[in-house]
């Protein structure tokens, strides 16, 4: 196979051009032949306007690939933006319904912690024979049980110290000898039915817990 029997085979339409190709490189042969410009034959002044409309064709179709890329990219990059933004929303949500749930647990503690601490102060009062009402209830409330109970005795012994100084003060205004009692001499005793007085037996218990102890054991006898 030769150069020019191809070329005839081009020519008489029995193989492609691209077929013709191909058996040239099978065959290892060159056409050294230039393809016909198409616009050869053209003067120079319509060769270059019909070269521009060429090149603005293919500018157009370039710009027409560009912006088709660009607009889905654009698209792309809008639904990524807003997936971004509704996760980001959905963490705020969570994060917002956790600090909800956290002050409302918080909330219940404190509540709690607060009930706790009425009871113990109102049994502790009520053990000590003190006023358990929730006024005095408010003043000995501490920030938990244990300063509760602490603060409970300390009043305790305030009102202690408080009622001695005034039951002293009382007997030292009358020209008596507290621990010599009142009413019918040394034998006199608040707690026996014949005698029987509230406020004597609170003034002994203030100013001696000894001897009312046993003043109302011989009540008892």
């Amino acid at each position: 196979m030769n150069l020019e029997k191809l070329k005839k085979m081009l020519a008489d339409g029995v193989i492609t051009s691209e077929e013709y190709k191909e058996l040239l490189e099978k065959f290892g042969l060159e056409d050294n032949e230039q393809e016909a410009d198409p616009l050869d034959g053209l003067d120079d002044k319509t060769k270059a306007y019909v070269q521009k409309l060429l090149q603005s064709e293919k500018d157009r179709e370039a710009n027409r690939v560009g912006n088709a890329k660009k607009a889905e990219y654009d698209a792309l990059k809008a639904e990524y933006d807003k997936l971004k933004n509704d996760k980001l929303s959905e963490d705020e949500k969570r994060k917002l319904e956790d600090e909800e749930k956290r002050r409302a647990l918080e909330k219940k503690e404190r509540e709690f912690a607060l009930m706790q601490c009425k009871y113990v102060a109102t049994q502790e009062l009520k053990s000590k024979g003190l006023d358990n009402s929730d006024d005095i209830v408010q003043l000995v409330l501490g920030s938990d049980e244990e300063e509760t109970k602490k603060r409970v005795g300390a009043f305790s012994l305030l009102i202690e110290k408080l009622v001695k100084e005034k039951v002293e003060e009382r007997f030292k205004e009358s020209g008596r000898d507290i621990h010599k009692g009142s009413g019918s001499g040394e034998d006199y005793n608040p707690w026996k039915k014949e005698s029987f007085n509230m406020t004597k037996q609170f003034e002994i218990e203030a100013a001696d817990p000894e001897r009312a102890k046993v003043l109302r054991a011989a009540a008892n006898a």
